[in-house]
């Protein structure tokens, strides 16, 4: 399994962090786009603010674009791995994420429970979402099973990604530009090819009320909408 974990240059206590939890040597480090270095260009060259924020119906920030960026810079290093196979799934963390403890072990029984048909018509899924921003399903001791309801603006600190689907939402960026926010599966995704899995495998402590830059200038965007 593939993985990638998205850090800042500026944040190597979190990468410290994340690297000591048991279940994170699976990962790569992908140097995160910072949104002090967009702030020195026209955020438009990168990103289609107007769409997005007539999508979202409030302003954006340059740190939710970054992370948005940096999040489209692991499916482009997972759809160019030669090592992986078009059906194979690799898996993306940013660097708050606690993660369980037998996540590898683990990562094979939520593929097989969407690979080998034990739910109807999931063969399909090419994105599945791992993470929590409640506690409520972390340690829950059961059988993986699909979750069933709107995937959007819940975190995208932890989930899985088929290397298809990465390269099908790389081509699509080399004609438009990107108009989403990171967690908005079921904007650049069909979906129908996505899904959420319980129990979860990772979680952020504090869920939204988590300490975090990115968080800090999103409320001040929206006070001042």
């Amino acid at each position: 399994m593939k993985g990638y974990v998205i850090n800042l240059n500026r944040s190597p206590e979190r990468l410290r962090k994340f690297f000591s939890q048991a279940s994170a040597n699976l990962f790569t480090r992908m140097p995160a786009v910072d949104k002090k270095l967009l702030e020195l260009f026209d955020l438009e060259i990168f990103f289609n603010i107007a769409q997005c924020e007539s999508l979202l119906g409030q302003k954006i920030t340059s740190g939710e674009i970054a992370c948005t960026l940096s999040h489209i810079a692991c499916w482009k290093a997972i759809a160019n791995d030669d090592d992986l196979l078009e059906r194979d799934f690799a898996i993306i963390a940013e660097d708050d994420v606690l993660l369980k403890d037998d996540l590898q072990s683990s990562l094979q029984d939520v593929i097989d429970t969407f690979e080998n048909g034990y739910f109807l018509n999931q063969e399909n899924v090419d994105l599945i979402i791992l993470q929590s921003l409640a506690f409520d399903w972390f340690n829950l001791d059961e059988n993986f099973c699909p979750m069933y309801y709107g995937y959007n603006n819940q975190g995208s600190s932890l989930y899985l990604i088929r290397k298809s689907l990465a390269i099908e939402l790389t081509e699509n960026l080399k004609k438009e530009k990107p108009y989403w926010l990171a967690d908005w599966f079921e904007v650049f995704c069909d979906k129908e090819r996505v899904r959420g899995v319980k129990p979860h495998l990772g979680y952020i402590i504090g869920g939204h009320n988590a300490p975090s830059d990115l968080e800090v200038d999103r409320q001040r965007a929206r006070c001042n909408t």
